[in-house]
């Protein structure tokens, strides 16, 4: 890859990891300096994987490629994991790469009514149901999902954003 001797890479290399190569969490060995872009369509698979991620272990900046609409002003920032559109350009990726490399290790901590509201949308329950389930006020809810959905650039209540809660379940160590 070009990216190699370039100075985003700094004191690492670039290696190509297939999935398959991940058996267990002794190959799975990351520290605060790694970024680990992930790019698995198999939804299974992509989980098994972030499950591995979320190791206590394993304090990696994880960006997330998506099949999504790109969100205009989208910038790269705050904590971790980060959410980019698959279709970005050689040097929008470049630049989150840089950005992600000189960006502190930060996990994104969600709120235990976040991991609620979450863990019910991923398990394909509506607004009333959480309300009638959780207790949660139903304009709360709403007001969690596009707190989230704006925060990640995600747009519409599609697949990617189901597609994401259920990611970031499997990176919570909590759950």
């Amino acid at each position: 890859m070009a990216l190699q001797d370039d100075e985003v890479i700094q004191d690492g290399n670039v290696a190509i990891i297939h999935s398959w190569q991940l058996q267990s969490q002794c190959y799975l060995r990351t520290s605060t300096s790694d970024v680990i872009v992930l790019y698995i369509t198999d939804i299974v698979e992509r989980h098994r994987i972030l499950s591995l991620l979320a190791s206590r272990d394993s304090h990696c900046r994880i960006i997330l490629l998506y099949k999504m609409d790109v969100s205009s002003g989208y910038v790269f920032q705050g904590p971790f994991p980060w959410l980019i559109p698959e279709k970005i350009g050689f040097a929008e990726l470049y630049s989150c790469l840089y950005e992600a490399s000189e960006t502190i290790f930060n996990q994104r901590e969600f709120s235990e009514r976040e991991r609620i509201v979450f863990r019910y949308f991923c398990e394909g329950y509506s607004v009333s149901q959480i309300n009638e389930m959780a207790g949660f006020n139903e304009k709360h809810i709403y007001y969690l999902r596009q707190k989230t959905k704006k925060m990640f650039g995600l747009r519409g209540n599609n697949a990617a954003a189901m597609s994401f809660y259920l990611d970031i379940s499997k990176l919570n160590r909590r759950w």
